[in-house]
């Protein structure tokens, strides 16, 4: 294929580190390779276990990823980085990626200024959300095609709920040509709203 992405839910760190996570995923970044061997360019960090491990993990796999030639998005060392949209040019055609989420999590994991962590979007009306969109806009015009991976939904359901709906919608309102979902680990539907699609949960990859 020409491109494949994925929604990467582990940290990657040569440490021994210590979780307070009921789930918590780490590999050893020698593992990192399993996903070049699989294709796959680029990665969205923007989901509720990349920061499991903390910031040292967190770090850590911006780091290993970088040394494999894997592409990240929705996290970073701040909050800017943490925001950017990652372009591909891919057979002519330049193709943006940026991810948020919407799980619960501390607020020390949300990036900001002074630290690393992921890229989180909030109810509708707050700042972060909105300071998003107001991105989202800028990268319609940096892109031929814009993709946005949202984590958000309920777990272990087949229906889409409210907040997945609007978020996903103004995504598409502000310049999102497929905005991508994960989070319930089961397949949900697929709408076409203004001629976009959104899946809003494209179930597991590998488990």
């Amino acid at each position: 294929d020409d491109l494949t992405l994925a929604n990467l839910e582990c940290s990657f760190s040569p440490s021994r580190l210590e979780s307070d996570s009921e789930y918590a995923f780490c590999g050893d970044p020698k593992y990192v390779q399993s996903l070049v061997l699989g294709g796959v360019e680029a990665v969205t960090l923007s989901n509720n276990h990349t920061r499991d491990f903390g910031y040292d993990a967190l770090t850590d796999t911006f780091e290993y990823l970088s040394n494999y030639g894997i592409d990240y998005f929705g996290a970073g060392i701040n909050k800017e980085q943490a925001e950017d949209l990652v372009v591909k040019t891919v057979n002519g055609v330049k193709i943006g990626f940026a991810g948020c989420n919407y799980v619960y999590l501390p607020d020390d994991c949300a990036a900001d200024e002074d630290h690393a962590g992921i890229n989180m979007v909030y109810k509708m009306s707050d700042e972060r959300t909105l300071a998003f969109l107001e991105k989202v806009k800028e990268y319609d015009t940096q892109c031929d095609v814009l993709i946005v991976f949202m984590h958000a939904g309920t777990e272990e359901v087949f229906e889409v709920n409210s907040y997945q709906k609007n978020l996903a919608r103004a995504l598409v309102d502000n310049g999102v040509d497929i905005v991508v979902g994960a989070h319930p680990h089961t397949l949900q539907p697929i709408e076409f709203y203004n001629g976009k699609p959104i899946f809003y949960s494209i179930g597991n990859l590998i488990f």
